[in-house]
């Protein structure tokens, strides 16, 4: 577990090799601007708390990526983005991924994605 302040990063998981891993991570009130870290950014900021889950489990045979995920008060360079909120969850028998997300600003929704990506 990382803490700093009231930001925790819980990890836990299993690799055996590059094809076999699991890894779980929960995160509660993690500041995005003192995670990313500047070099990736440039000139560019970002703000926002993430909370949530995000699962990765691997096999020789299957990626199943699971996130449910929440930042709040979004802003990039400034400006006011919104709230953000995520699902993805992976269809075994199918081999779909499931992806659902929602952007609001303001008590307005001003994003609305939906889809599924075909493994």
């Amino acid at each position: 577990m990382f803490q700093s302040d009231d930001q925790y990063l819980r990890l836990n998981g299993d690799y055996v090799n590059q094809d076999n891993f699991r890894l779980d991570a929960d995160l509660e009130n993690v500041q995005l601007a003192k995670v990313i870290p500047p070099s990736l950014l440039g000139d560019f900021s970002i703000r926002g708390i993430a909370n949530g889950s995000i699962d990765i489990a691997k096999s020789k045979n299957e990626l199943k990526p699971v996130a449910d995920l929440k930042i709040d008060s979004i802003s990039m360079n400034g400006y006011a983005i919104g709230n953000f909120v995520t699902n993805a969850s992976y269809d075994i028998d199918e081999q779909i991924f499931n992806i659902e997300g929602s952007l609001d600003r303001d008590n307005v929704n001003t994003l609305y994605l939906t889809g599924k990506v075909d493994n």
